[in-house]
């Protein structure tokens, strides 16, 4: 891939990550930090593209340093996740499979139907499954700091 295309896919996932959030009414403070998260999250899904990982793999891989992004600007900001998980994961959202299954399921051939579908739902399932980790590994930090704090504050 060329130096210029990059650039060009980059400028399409910045274009279309600003677009969706002020569509959906993100605060003006927050976009610019949101639009970041789903850039990078392009980025890195684009190297691993790059690299020839597994089509799973990279989006589980992506969902872990888009959750784990989410879940830091969302305390240093004091933001909800959401705000800016979905836009990272944004990048993330198998269009092209979902389409070519559908596509291929009205043209009669199920065989390659059934093969986008399942690998839609596998790419689904790592998204999920990604940001259920990070979440629980975020929720598991913050319950051991409380306790931390509660226990230093009991021997003071």
């Amino acid at each position: 891939m060329s130096i210029v295309m990059l650039f060009i896919k980059a400028y399409a996932a910045f274009s279309s990550i600003i677009a969706f959030s002020i569509i959906f009414d993100m605060p003006k403070n927050l976009l610019k930090y949101a639009t970041l998260v789903g850039v990078l999250s392009w980025i890195i899904y684009s190297y691993l593209l790059y690299i020839k990982v597994d089509i799973v793999l990279q989006a589980f891989i992506t969902g872990l340093v888009v959750a784990a992004m989410s879940h830091i600007l969302a305390r240093t900001l004091k933001a909800p996740v959401t705000m800016f998980l979905v836009p990272g994961i944004l990048p993330l959202v198998p269009g092209g499979p979902i389409y070519r299954s559908v596509y291929y399921f009205i043209n009669d051939n199920s065989n390659l139907g059934n093969m986008y579908f399942t690998q839609t739902l596998q790419i689904a399932g790592a998204i999920a499954m990604a940001i259920f980790i990070m979440d629980s590994v975020f929720r598991q930090t913050r319950r051991y700091s409380k306790r931390q704090r509660y226990e230093d504050k009991k021997r003071s």
